[in-house]
């Protein structure tokens, strides 16, 4: 219920510390204010526009790296796919780990310590890919694409190395050609013995063993086709050095200038309707009239 001599309220009212303020109301105070708005918006907007000018430029460089078998791999199979993908996830975590930021720390001949370069370098694997991007901030062009392409060759020398994967193909294939050979040479002996007329019962024995055996070596010849280890699982290929950035990604001054204006835009407007509801509310006196000058009327009278 409304009181005696008061207003009545509508449903299009802004609260404004616990008194209801129209939104006729809300406009005529935003018009009423509209110079000290605009001023203080300009004088916000200036401030941030100083202030980006001011701050130091960062630069911002990347170098993107391929685990697993590169593009130009025939037969790439979803198994090569599937363990590239998870092994990029794990290089990006151990892109800013402590050994790699030391060394890189040391061969780019930065003064960044460990904990400075770990806030300005990150790494990251663009969802159901294969890739890590590596990215590093620096205050100039050329340190920013050093850094990230140093952390890409620390990462580069975590893998295998070519003897490395030469290594694990020589062995895989002994190991094949020794079951093969061994399946070779108990067919062998099952066709001699089988041509027999009239094998003896030690003959038939020695059949039936050497069927064992044979049914054991075609599993486990089997079992090493299916196992076959890719030789470019474990690969690292840097696909995009980094190249030092032609203009800095920050600070923004666009960014920062609207950022600012609106900051300033949403201060005015508050302490415009904090004073008016102030004086609505008898807190504050309205402004004394101007005296008139001699020999005119007062205004308003």
């Amino acid at each position: 219920m409304a009181h005696a001599g008061s207003r009545p309220y509508t449903a299009a009212a802004v609260v404004v510390e616990g008194s209801i303020v129209e939104f006729r109301e809300v406009v005529a105070i935003a018009r009423a204010w509209a110079v000290v708005i605009f001023a203080t918006t300009l004088l916000a907007a200036v401030a941030a526009f100083v202030a980006s000018t001011i701050l130091p430029k960062t630069y911002e460089a990347s170098t993107t790296i391929l685990i697993g078998p590169p593009l130009s791999s025939a037969g790439i199979g979803i198994t090569d796919l599937t363990i590239a993908d998870d092994l990029a996830a794990t290089y990006a975590q151990v892109a800013t780990s402590r050994p790699v930021l030391d060394a890189v720390a040391g061969s780019v001949g930065v003064s960044n310590t460990n904990d400075e370069l770990a806030n300005t370098v990150t790494a990251r694997t663009p969802a159901n890919t294969a890739f890590v991007i590596i990215t590093a901030d620096a205050d100039n062009p050329q340190t920013a694409a050093s850094i990230a392409n140093d952390v890409a060759g620390e990462l580069v020398k975590l893998g295998p190395s070519a003897a490395d994967q030469t290594a694990i193909t020589s062995a895989y294939r002994a190991n094949l050609a020794s079951v093969t050979n061994e399946i070779t040479s108990v067919e062998s002996q099952l066709q001699t013995l089988q041509a027999l007329a009239r094998p003896t019962a030690d003959q038939i024995t020695l059949m039936t063993n050497l069927q064992t055996q044979l049914t054991a070596l075609q599993s486990t010849r089997a079992t090493i086709i299916n196992s076959a280890p890719s030789p470019d699982a474990n690969v690292l290929n840097v696909i995009e050095s980094a190249e030092p950035p032609t203009a800095p990604s920050g600070p923004s001054r666009l960014l920062n200038i609207a950022f600012g204006g609106a900051i300033g835009f949403a201060i005015s407007l508050l302490a415009a309707f904090l004073v008016e509801n102030a004086r609505r509310a008898g807190l504050l006196s309205p402004p004394e009239p101007t005296p008139a000058p001699p020999g005119r009327a007062p205004a308003g009278s």
